[in-house]
């Protein structure tokens, strides 16, 4: 499987965040803002939690250079991801939907 990916959040017009706090903010496609149910960020455990309309298999975890530097299997629909696989800067998360040929990216920025 290829995946291409950009980190150039500002050159989309279309981008919505779904998690906007001080340390970390996450962005996705409007047009693909229905996949998640619910996106936030728990402080007090530093983790990013989604639930998802489908069935996650695998998230990948790609840094500012976009090289693979975790892949989680998670089998769920629901996801806890700590904020310390990331690094400060722009990443991405690839969610992979069982099924689907599709792969759901976000941009994320950690900011502290």
């Amino acid at each position: 499987m290829v995946s291409t990916i950009s980190f150039s959040n500002n050159d989309i017009p279309d981008a919505k965040k779904i998690i906007n706090s001080s340390k970390v903010e996450v962005s996705v496609l409007e047009l693909e803002e229905s996949f998640f149910e619910q996106a936030s960020y728990n402080e007090d455990e530093s983790m990013l939690e989604f639930i998802t309309k489908d069935q996650i298999s695998f998230i990948q975890i790609f840094n500012d250079h976009e090289s693979l530097e975790f892949q989680l299997m998670v089998m769920s629909n629901k996801v806890m991801i700590s904020k310390s696989l990331f690094n400060i800067g722009q990443s991405k998360l690839a969610f992979i939907i069982d099924g689907h040929d599709h792969i759901q990216f976000t941009d994320v920025l950690v900011n502290e």
